[in-house]
């Protein structure tokens, strides 16, 4: 695989204009393949919760969580924070639900 810094740089253009609020790093058009990175916000309600906890459509599933300065492979029990980087994996409309769910917070 090559990676061209102006694909990326218009992939990250196209990103900033999108409503989900990810980050898509590959999609695969012929699978409906889409693996995308999130940021879990401050007021995100399930800060705290773990992963499986987390009724997440059965088409995506949580890779990897960037954390700090490093990353791990996430267990079910790995309990999300805000700040945390979620790289996100599986079909695109099950993705984009995923990202939605990762971003919602309550609203006073």
């Amino acid at each position: 695989m090559i990676i061209c810094p102006a694909d990326l740089a218009l992939k990250d253009l196209e990103n900033m204009l999108e409503r989900d609020r990810a980050i898509t790093l590959m999609y695969r058009s012929e699978l409906d393949l889409r693996v995308a990175e999130t940021i879990i916000p401050l007021n995100a309600t399930l800060i705290g919760k773990k992963i499986h906890e987390i009724q997440m459509p059965e088409k995506c599933r949580v890779a990897l969580v960037c954390r700090d300065t490093s990353y791990v492979f996430p267990e079910p029990d790995l309990e999300l924070k805000s700040g945390d980087k979620v790289l996100l994996l599986g079909d695109a409309p099950s993705v984009a639900r995923t990202v939605e769910l990762l971003r919602s917070s309550e609203t006073a």
